[in-house]
């Protein structure tokens, strides 16, 4: 029955294209390249996919559909790419669009640039690419610089792992390229932002692919010259934060926070705490402010402190907001494995959730997202205190090889797919607005949670799905009740990606646009933002 279930999700029917001037459906898009639907600038929307072979032996087109901001169509247009492509990154200027495609059989990147109509611009593909260049865990990264022109980070490897750095216009001529190689060790992009016409990247430096040891740094670039000018360790001592991200003020101050690790080394079990830091734009470290679980245990209250304390409960930090006063806000959510969760039973509701099957002999563990966590510091950079703001819990069953990994690399994980709730902050009606998504049986709601409050029960919220009939919703919800897990995850299967079948993000001023991709097809339209 799931296999059939699973078949059925990927038959895709056709349908009119144009329902109305805010609402379409897109006749019958390949699953295999799906993009999502993606917002520029409010101004305009796109959705991708591989289509069928052409004439030409071993090709295939890859389809681009182009909307404007009222979602009327611009056009269709159709790039001929090695049939094994697969798309490593993708960016538009608000004028020129850039595609990068791999192709890990034939050792083939190619990069495309296209203008706002569609129509191409340039093409050019590099032969002979090393294979570890060309997995997904090594796509480009690219940057808008200005109307024109891209930065470009690109992992590379002589003897030893780092990257370039590339200043790229829309003919795809080269400015610039600066290479970083370590002589020992590998250099990662872990993040990266381009403000003010400056770069700004986060770097993880490990001695080796299996080592637990681990330095991050920040580092500033001049993408005039491609110089950098400064490079910032993330240490406390001997102790080494571990962030994801991080974040540019428009005074070129940079904010990232995270977990930390006695050490600066990794326990994939759990981490020590958090911390937050403040670079100023000369580079120097303005505050580093570190706190463990056990510090903070006064503020914390209840079931969470000792799920935290005891090490069943973690973090998994998502995001730094600066606030409208000046101060900031690091956002986590809470997360579990349950190694003796009940996996039986998920069924239909696992099919049609977003993740797919699993239908693994190996080990399975139960994965549960929690509440939210929200650690405030002041505009300096000193700890303020810890807000806890409950909401529904989301599970999921996990099985692969990932299942056997302790539990951050499991929520690591996870949060690749797209699973955990938070998806950005918007500003609407004078408010710094939290948009999650969660679920309610089948059917998927973002919410919104302006910053400050302490509750989602009355939050407002926005129906994601238009194909999920209340019969189909109501299994969901029994599955749910029963104690079973709703979405299945299989770590072998590269399809499972929960964030990308259905999918809403900030588009033009007090709209969002959302995509629903069913067995029906795929439907996109504009919601506004609801009233605070």
């Amino acid at each position: 029955m799931k296999k059939q279930l699973k078949r059925i999700l990927f038959v895709f029917l056709s349908f009119p294209v144009i329902l109305s001037a805010q609402e379409i459906t897109i006749e019958a898009p390949n699953s295999r390249g799906f993009s999502g639907v993606k917002s520029i600038n409010g101004e305009i929307v796109f959705t991708t996919w591989f289509g069928e072979k052409t004439e030409t032996k071993g090709m295939a087109n890859f389809v681009l559909k182009l909307y404007d901001k009222e979602l009327n169509e611009i056009k269709t247009t159709e790039i001929e790419v090695t049939k094994f492509s697969e798309i490593a990154s993708s960016a538009f200027t608000g004028k020129y669009f850039l595609f990068i495609f791999v192709d890990a059989l034939k050792k083939t990147r190619t990069m495309v640039t296209l203008d706002a109509k569609g129509e191409l611009v340039q093409k050019k593909t590099e032969e002979d690419v090393r294979r570890a260049l060309l997995t997904a865990e090594n796509f480009p990264i690219i940057h808008v610089l200005n109307a024109e022109e891209f930065v470009l980070l690109r992992p590379m490897k002589e003897k030893k792992f780092g990257f370039d750095i590339e200043r790229l216009d829309k003919d795809l001529n080269s400015k610039w390229t600066k290479s970083h190689i370590p002589e020992d060790g590998i250099w990662k992009a872990q993040d990266s932002k381009v403000v003010n016409n400056k770069l700004y990247i986060l770097r993880e430096q490990n001695p080796n692919r299996s080592s637990d040891n681990y330095v991050f740094s920040v580092q500033g670039y001049d993408v005039e010259t491609g110089e950098q000018t400064y490079s910032t360790d993330l240490m406390d001592g001997e102790d080494g934060g571990a962030p994801a991200f991080i974040r540019v003020n428009g005074k070129d101050e940079i904010a990232t926070g995270g977990m930390y690790f006695k050490g600066s080394k990794y326990d994939d079990k759990n981490s020590d705490g958090l911390f937050f830091c403040l670079i100023g734009a000369d580079g120097g470290i303005t505050k580093f402010t570190k706190k463990s679980w056990e510090s903070m245990k006064d503020q914390i209250s209840g079931e969470f402190s000792s799920a935290l304390l005891g090490g069943k409960t973690k973090m998994m930090v998502e995001d730094v907001i600066q606030k409208l006063d000046g101060s900031y806000m690091v956002i986590s959510e809470q997360f579990k494995k349950a190694n003796n969760a009940n996996m039986t039973g998920s069924g239909a509701a696992a099919m049609l959730g977003g993740g797919g099957g699993s239908s693994s002999a190996g080990p399975e563990v139960g994965f549960t997202v929690l509440d939210f966590v929200f650690f405030n510091f002041d505009p300096s950079g000193n700890f303020i205190g810890i807000q806890v703001v409950p909401k529904t819990n989301k599970e999921a069953r996990v099985s692969g090889k990932i299942a056997s990994e302790k539990g951050i690399a499991i929520a690591q994980y996870m949060h690749s797919r797209g699973f955990f709730c938070y998806r950005e902050v918007i500003e609407a009606n004078g408010k710094q607005i939290i948009v999650y998504r969660n679920d309610d049986g089948i059917k998927s709601k973002a919410y919104f949670l302006p910053v400050g409050e302490k509750s989602t029960e009355s939050i407002p919220s926005i129906d994601m799905d238009r194909w999920v009939s209340e019969n189909l919703n109501k299994l969901g919800k029994f599955a749910k009740a029963t104690g079973n897990a709703q979405y299945s995850f299989n770590s072998d299967n590269t399809n499972d990606t929960y964030a990308l079948y259905k999918g809403i993000s900030s588009f033009k001023k007090g709209f969002m646009v959302l995509h629903d991709f069913n067995q029906k097809g795929l439907k996109v339209w504009l919601e506004p933002v609801p009233a605070q």
